[in-house]
């Protein structure tokens, strides 16, 4: 017997041992919330199992516990129990398996980088339950009405949570925004000049050969290949010409453009955003007296196809956002 480490979701294994219990089960779950909770528990004998938990207002108004997900646990039987500063996440079926780890029951935690250790060794798991049972002497029920009493006071307090939190986050975002803004120069300067080195990275990230013995490979060697000026660094594939200072520059000019408007607090969706910096790329095409296609380049998958050469839309468009990481604006 041996512990077993998970450093991602646990709830797998949870389903897997819970829906093998025949006994008691005891849960340990500072937040719950849809519909995790259920899934989880959705194979254990409701009569069986305790579900220890906090219950405080300020975290159902947060979202950080559901009430709604306690009121159906409540509904099919499951004896529910509130505990006082409870920090611990730990599932225990008696002499058979244990869990203690970070992860709430909660859907949040499915998604986050959770850490959680896993025991098989009924003596480590009888001195689990025994340490546990010194907090159980606090326990108070979680009744049916006590649920009731939040319901009808929760609502104002969840709008005026959300308001808060709405406002919190564009102060936030504001400041996000102008932190990045200095990032831009990465991509050159605001009158459309475009380092030779940069407009190199940039092909060596992204051409590709098609027809390469291998199977597809990058061609990095490309970048020599690179002439111009700063103002339009170009590269010919065949009859066609990648513009690639013209499609660095847009890029640079959209990402300017939704970094102005963020610090005043309006955001553009994410995916929004990577189409019309998809559409940069693809609109920089000419033809051999260098006048750009009306349109945009057609693409296979990600590739604008140049013969048996290509420019990976997805891996341009990945470095953009890796020299001007816009898209820390999006993980509040």
């Amino acid at each position: 017997m041996k512990n077993e480490y998970y450093l991602k979701s646990v709830d797998r294994r949870w389903k897997k041992e819970l829906k093998k219990a025949s006994g008691k089960v005891l849960v340990f779950s500072p937040y719950i919330t849809s519909p995790t909770a259920e899934t989880v528990l959705e194979n254990v004998k409701s009569d069986s199992c305790e579900i220890y938990t906090r219950f405080s207002i300020q975290d159902f108004a947060a979202g950080s516990s559901s009430l709604k997900t306690l009121k159906r646990l409540a509904l099919d039987g499951f004896e529910l129990y509130q505990l006082p500063k409870l920090h611990a996440k730990i599932i225990i079926i008696p002499g058979v398996f244990a869990s203690i780890g970070s992860q709430n029951l909660t859907s949040r935690g499915k998604q986050n980088r959770e850490a959680s250790v896993v025991i098989d060794d009924p003596k480590e798991i009888f001195k689990i339950e025994k340490m546990t049972e010194a907090w159980l002497s606090e326990r108070k029920p979680i009744t049916y009405e006590m649920i009731g009493d939040f319901e009808k006071i929760l609502p104002p307090l969840q709008r005026s949570f959300k308001e808060f939190r709405q406002k919190s986050i564009n102060a936030e975002r504001k400041h996000i925004a102008k932190r990045i803004m200095s990032h831009l120069d990465n991509l050159g300067t605001e009158d459309g000049d475009v380092p030779l080195d940069v407009a190199k990275d940039f092909i060596r990230k992204s051409a590709w050969w098609l027809d390469h013995p291998s199977g597809p490979v990058r061609a990095p060697g490309h970048s020599s290949n690179i002439y111009g000026s700063e103002r339009g660094w170009k590269i010919d594939f065949g009859a066609n010409t990648f513009m690639v200072g013209r499609a660095i520059s847009r890029c640079r000019k959209t990402l300017s453009d939704a970094l102005e408007q963020a610090s005043s607090g309006n955001i553009r969706p994410f995916s929004e955003l990577r189409r019309i910096l998809t559409y940069n790329v693809r609109g920089a095409v000419a033809n051999y007296e260098d006048e750009e296609y009306s349109g945009f380049y057609s693409v296979v998958g990600a590739d604008m196809k140049f013969g048996t050469q290509s420019i990976d839309t997805e891996d341009f468009i990945n470095l953009v956002l890796s020299k001007v990481p816009v898209d820390d604006l999006y993980d509040l």
